[in-house]
């Protein structure tokens, strides 16, 4: 191989992954979407708020060492939400004593 086919094929894998992590940092092929269709990202805050007002319909919690605590569900009004969790032991206690019988913990 000639040597500017070399540097060509070195520069292109170098822009391809470029392009890859760029994509995987904005949040690209990772699955966030709840049922299809695009979810409002809540705050923390804004989601606790939400559960002792009655407003959360289903909750799925996921844990992973890769990504940390992500929270998807439902709202009464069918509206879908995700959020990154906190760190919070008594999350799965708070969303039980406010009625969320739709808890899954994955």
């Amino acid at each position: 191989m000639p040597p500017i086919s070399k540097n060509i094929a070195i520069w292109v894998g170098i822009m391809v992954a470029i392009l890859l992590l760029v994509n995987l940092s904005q949040g690209g092929m990772g699955g966030e979407s709840t049922s299809g269709s695009s979810a409002t990202r809540l705050a923390y805050s804004e989601f606790l708020s939400k559960v002792e007002n009655g407003e959360v319909k289903d909750v799925i919690i996921r844990e992973s060492i890769e990504s940390g605590t992500k929270i998807q569900g439902q709202l009464n009004n069918g509206e879908s939400f995700a959020l990154q969790g906190m760190n919070d032991p008594q999350l799965v206690a708070t969303l039980q004593r406010f009625g969320r019988n739709h808890l899954l913990v994955v």
